[in-house]
C-alpha cells in the first residue's frame, strides 16, 4: 500500500516561501525494496532551495555530510525489540539506519549504534539507490528506490517489523536552512531523537500520533 505523509515545518514561518514537502513511501511485494517519493510545492518557484536544480545523477555517489545543504532523509529501526537466532547478529533497541540523499543523486546509507552514537557506513548497503527527479516551478518530487535486500538478510526479522523517522533539511540560497519532520519532539531539530520515529511497519505503513 503507498502511503503520502506530510513533513512539519520545525518553526513558522520557517522559510521564504510557503513551502510544502510531503513524503510518500512504500515496499514491494517482496519486501527487498523500499521506495519513496519526496515532495516539494510552493505558490513561488522553488528555484530559491540549494542543489534542487542540480542535474541528478540517476546513480550518484556515496558521499558524508550531505545534511550540511539540502537533503532528504529517512531514519529506520526495529520495532518491537528483537531477538535474532543464530546464526544472526543481535540487533539491539537502541540500533538504528539512517539514509541521506540529495537533489544531485549523491547518498549514504548509515548504521548507529546508539542515539548520535559510532556513525558508520552500512556495509549491508552497497549498490547506490535507484533515483527519478522530476522538476517544475511550484513543484517537484525526487524519486528512490534501495534495495535492502542484504540488509534483511542479516536481520530477517526486520523486514517485516520496523519503525522510521522522515525528515528533510531545505537549505536557502540566500542564507539559512528549515527543517521538516513527521515530528518534532524537542526544542531543537533534532530527526535522530527516538521519539520522532513514528512510521510503524507491519505489512503497511501506519503513522502513529
Amino acid at each position: 500500500m503507498i502511503m503520502l505523509f506530510k513533513l512539519y515545518p520545525f518553526s513558522e514561518p520557517p522559510q521564504p516561501l510557503d513551502l510544502q514537502v510531503q513524503m510518500e513511501i512504500f515496499q514491494d511485494q517482496d519486501k527487498s525494496f523500499l521506495r519513496g517519493v519526496f515532495f516539494l510545492e510552493s505558490s513561488l518557484s522553488l528555484e530559491s532551495i540549494e542543489k534542487w536544480e542540480s542535474s541528478l545523477n540517476p546513480y550518484g555517489s556515496r558521499c558524508q555530510n550531505l545534511w550540511q545543504s539540502t537533503c532528504f532523509e529517512f531514519f529506520m529501526a526495529s520495532t518491537p525489540p528483537l531477538t535474532s537466532p543464530a546464526p544472526y547478529p543481535v540487533l539491539e533497541n537502541s540500533h538504528y539506519w539512517e539514509f541521506n540523499l540529495s537533489p544531485d543523486g549523491n547518498w549514504n546509507f548509515y548504521f548507529l549504534k546508539d542515539y548520535r552514537c559510532d556513525l558508520q557506513e552500512a556495509v549491508e548497503i552497497q549498490a547506490p539507490p535507484l533515483l527519478h527527479k522530476n522538476l517544475q516551478n511550484h513543484m517537484g518530487q525526487l524519486q528512490f528506490t534501495l534495495n535492502l535486500t542484504s540488509l534483511f538478510e542479516k536481520y530477517p526479522a526486520l523486514r517485516f517489523d520496523f519503525k522510521m523517522a522522515c525528515s528533510a533539511v531545505i537549505q536557502w540560497k540566500k542564507g539559512g536552512s528549515s527543517y521538516f519532520a513527521l515530528k518534532h519532539p524537542k526544542t531543537t531539530p533534532d530527526f535522530h531523537h527516538p521519539e520522532g520515529f513514528v512510521l510503524n511497519y507491519h505489512n503497511q505503513f501506519i503513522l502513529r500520533k
